[in-house]
């Protein structure tokens, strides 16, 4: 149970739309930023919290255009897109949570499809429950003389994708 004087921050109502009356300042509150952290950011996108809204002191230098508040809680994750942190490899860095599709995109042509980086995002949409689909893009480009075989590889692949059930 969360305390009264907690409010939760949701900015994007049910059609989708950011009021900006909902949008907010936020600061990290100090306890969490002076423990011992395994993670890069305290939160990311697609974080749940809990705030408490701040006192002018609380957060010297800012703008009066906002209102502004202090982050108290972060809710558990459903799950996540992480990778390690590239400064502190002893660090995850969370790029984004909470996520309910992940959308693949790539060219077939100029740049030409990694279908490894494609297998590797199914697999960590997967181990995250995340329901992937892929998108694959410059599909006019198969069709010039000379791209023959490239054209069937990539039909391949996307059969052997349908095949497994993704969209």
């Amino acid at each position: 149970e969360v305390h009264k004087r907690y409010a939760f921050i949701s900015p994007v109502d049910k059609s989708g739309e950011i009021d900006s009356a909902d949008v907010w300042l936020a600061n990290v509150s100090r306890r969490f930023l002076q423990t011992k952290r395994t993670e890069r950011n305290f939160v990311c996108v697609g974080d749940v919290v809990a705030c408490k809204s701040a006192e002018k002191n609380d957060l010297p230098d800012v703008s009066d255009d906002l209102p502004s508040c202090t982050i108290e809680l972060r809710c558990k994750r459903k799950n996540e897109v992480s990778r390690l942190d590239p400064l502190r490899n002893d660090l995850k860095h969370v790029l984004a949570c909470n996520i309910d599709q992940l959308i693949i995109v790539a060219s077939l042509l100029d740049p030409k499809v990694k279908w490894g980086l494609i297998d590797r995002y199914l697999t960590l949409a997967e181990f995250e429950g995340i329901q992937p689909v892929i998108v694959l893009n410059k599909s006019d480009l198969l069709d010039v003389p000379g791209k023959e075989r490239v054209k069937e590889e990539c039909y391949e692949y996307i059969e052997l994708y349908r095949s497994l059930g993704y969209d």
